[in-house]
């Protein structure tokens, strides 16, 4: 999406920048915001306390 190769995100070293790395990471999530990670539908301090309906029990006696 940036247009860089691989070598545009290696150091002197020949390794992996990560500081390049989240540079395009983050400019790619600006322009795409749809892209990012989704938030859950429910709010998890509400209602079950964030526990599934599976690992709630109930008792009648």
């Amino acid at each position: 999406m940036s247009g860089n190769g691989l070598a545009d995100y290696l150091d002197d070293a020949g390794s992996v920048d990560p500081a390049k790395v989240a540079a395009d990471v983050y400019a790619f999530l600006a322009a795409r915001p749809g892209s990012k990670k989704h938030a859950p539908a429910f709010d998890p301090t509400k209602g079950n306390e964030g526990h599934r309906a599976s690992q709630i029990r109930c008792s009648m006696a």
